[in-house]
């Protein structure tokens, strides 16, 4: 979000979404990887058309499901 360029934004949400879905394959059950991963999916929703934002929201759905069934308690999902 500190970049100002859309493209630097772009290439900076794609690394963070990768780092993302490589933490949760190391903890697939750690609620806070999987936050991780929709909060990361989030940022870089914008950037994209709408038929990816439809399929990047039912990812983030997914991700958030899974961390509520984890952990109830966690305020950000």
């Amino acid at each position: 979000s500190d970049a100002t360029n859309t493209t630097e934004k772009w290439q900076l949400g794609t690394t963070a979404v990768n780092y993302a879905k490589r933490a949760v394959a190391l903890s697939p059950d750690d609620p806070d990887t999987l936050l991780s991963l929709a909060i990361s999916y989030g940022k870089l929703s914008p950037l994209e058309e709408t038929k990816q934002k439809i399929d990047t929201l039912r990812l983030i759905k997914i991700a958030v499901d899974k961390v509520i069934s984890l952990d109830p308690t966690n305020d950000l999902a």
